[in-house]
């Protein structure tokens, strides 16, 4: 049977409102399907890939049951390239803490204010994914021993997830919350009130010190240099420090110092001094002390794992710049103000 040309039209119209009708009814239909809601109690990690994207993985979730037991968040304290990897690294080790690398836990807080799921809750959910992040494919995973000098990662042990009641989490970023109290210490120390109040815990601090002749050369070559691997250019480098830049970096240093020092004397008993130097002699009895001081138990098979990835050999990077006499003399008298610091010569 053959259609007339009005039919036909009238058939096209038809189809055509037809396709619209199925088309807005998908549209609304996606558009108002939600995602299957998270318990109160676990939330899916996500772990950053090496594209920069996230993967599910698959198989690790948190838990906020296993922080029924959590009473200590951690907080570092010091100055840059002093050791902080390596001691939050070890921490992270331990099966019922979880220390995260670098996450600027003063600087975030503030930012979560707006969290569906909480700001505490947030920042637990995000402390942990970035521990579980540097275990699987950051600092502390394993594959990072075959391009690395140092490796943080500690076999056998609980790096980027938890076994037990967690006791303590927290975060390894020692320089930067420094600076966060030397800009505004008000506002921080109210942030460390207010996440101790969200928690339901108590702060420790851990101030880790290195010699500052090697703290001060390491930020100087970071920063203007690098060290050379031909000998000769290494001596023409050491010969060519700018003063001026080196002056600045000391100056950088001591104002952290007093920071340091200051936040020592008001927060009393809740600050930890670990000297790197003590670590590497004699790791298993430094490790120990960490764990008391955090009030962690602490099995020989642990102590014995993380004493594992401590190197004997200590870096001397001021060997790599030029030190003038004056600026030797001057750094050392300046040691003398702060007690902490008192023991170091640029020898020793």
């Amino acid at each position: 049977m053959k259609l007339q040309r009005g039919q036909i039209s009238i058939l096209l119209c038809g189809l055509i409102l037809l396709s619209t009708a199925i088309i807005s009814l998908g549209i609304f239909y996606f558009s108002t399907k939600t995602l299957p809601k998270l318990s109160d109690n676990s939330q899916t990690i996500l772990t950053k890939s090496n594209q920069g994207g996230f993967i599910s993985d698959g198989v690790t979730s948190f838990n906020f049951n296993a922080c029924r037991e959590l009473r200590t968040f951690l907080f570092f304290i010091g100055y840059p390239r002093s050791g902080h990897s390596l001691i939050g690294s070890i921490i992270d080790a331990h099966p019922q803490a979880i220390v995260a690398h670098e996450y600027d836990v003063i600087g975030k807080w503030p930012q979560l204010n707006s969290s569906r799921n909480g700001q505490h809750r947030q920042l637990l959910y995000q402390l942990y994914n970035n521990s579980r992040y540097h275990a699987v494919s950051g600092k502390r995973a394993p594959s990072a021993s075959s391009s690395n000098v140092y490796t943080y990662h500690v076999p056998n042990e609980w790096q980027g997830k938890y076994r037990e009641g967690i006791k303590l989490i927290g975060d390894k970023q020692g320089g930067k919350t420094t600076r966060h109290f030397r800009l505004d210490e008000e506002k921080s120390i109210a942030i460390v009130d207010n996440i101790k109040q969200k928690l339901n815990v108590n702060a420790k601090f851990i101030h880790v010190v290195r010699n500052p002749y090697d703290v001060i050369s390491t930020a100087y070559i970071r920063r203007y240099g690098k060290r050379q691997i031909d000998s000769a250019k290494q001596q023409e480098y050491i010969a060519n420090v700018d003063m001026k830049k080196l002056r600045r970096i000391i100056n950088h240093f001591f104002a952290d110092a007093k920071m340091n020092w200051h936040l020592k004397d008001r927060l009393n008993d809740t600050v930890m001094d670990i000297y790197t130097s003590n670590v590497i002699t004699n790791p298993k009895q430094q490790i120990h002390k960490i764990c008391l001081f955090l009030q962690l138990p602490c099995s020989q098979q642990y102590i014995d794992d993380a004493a594992s990835i401590i190197h004997t050999f200590k870096s001397k990077t001021r060997n790599y710049i030029h030190w003038p006499s004056n600026l030797i003399k001057m750094v050392a008298k300046r040691l003398q103000h702060y007690p902490f610091l008192s023991e170091f010569t640029y020898e020793n």
